[in-house]
């Protein structure tokens, strides 16, 4: 980031070819008594859902798109100041089916003294019912949901649209206040999503935590955040960890 006070306006488009290979492997992520399954276990491609059963092979796909971004921040690390906004639509096409996505994004970044930030964001994804599984938005997880594994609140086939967001109040620990060697964190993210089989929102899901950043050279942040579900989930982790390069927004 420079340090002009002056916003700046980012405009990119691609147009794009991918090869996309999708894997049929799927396991229990906890101990199931009811179906005699443990953690682990592989489940047979029979018990995966049709939506994932139907995409997995190769897939060739076409993509083109378009970016915005509005960035307003001045400043870095922890003396950082301002917001950034940006979206994206793309429209893909495997040869047979065609379907949009839509990535809106926010970021807002305030400090409070010398060493403390507090930092914000929303995200909005959406997609068509005839993206595949692989294409479609989850919550849960590292950049999403902290608290939680990754993908794990939402159903196997993904979503439709979801709408995830949080705050972080960021301490420089030990070092310089604006760019500390070590830096500590309190979160709470919270996100919710929508599904083709239910067309209304679902019970927002909340997580909670901390975790800390690491100054090192060549990749600039290394860190771990370590979150606790505060929505019940009877059938998940009462903490997940996740490791981190950077910031998480």
């Amino acid at each position: 980031l420079d340090s002009s006070p002056a916003p700046r306006m980012r405009i990119g488009a691609w147009l794009t070819a991918q090869g996309v290979e999708v894997d049929s492997t799927a396991r229990v992520y906890v101990d199931d008594p009811d179906s005699d399954r443990d953690a682990g276990d592989k489940i047979p491609f029979t018990s995966v859902p049709p939506a994932i059963q139907r995409a997995v092979g190769q897939h060739d796909l076409a993509r083109a798109g378009l970016s915005v971004a509005f960035d307003s921040r001045t400043g870095e690390e922890l003396s950082l100041s301002g917001n950034h906004v940006s979206a994206q639509v793309e429209a893909v096409s495997d040869g047979e089916k065609d379907w949009g996505i839509l990535l809106l994004d926010w970021r807002h970044y305030r400090p409070l003294q010398p060493g403390l930030l507090l930092a914000a964001n929303a995200k909005w994804n959406a997609t068509a019912r005839t993206a595949p599984f692989f294409e479609r938005p989850y919550v849960g997880g590292l950049y999403s949901v902290r608290g939680y594994p990754s993908h794990a609140l939402s159903p196997a086939e993904g979503d439709l649209r979801t709408l995830t967001g949080g705050v972080e109040l960021r301490a420089a620990l030990i070092g310089r206040r604006d760019d500390p060697t070590l830096a500590g964190l309190l979160f709470a993210d919270a996100g919710l999503g929508v599904q083709r089989e239910n067309p209304t929102w679902n019970a927002v899901d909340v997580g909670m935590g901390f975790g800390f950043r690491v100054r090192v050279p060549w990749i600039r942040r290394l860190g771990i955040d370590v979150g606790f579900p505060v929505t019940p989930r009877p059938d998940l982790d009462p903490v997940h960890v996740n490791a981190s390069i950077g910031w998480t927004y």
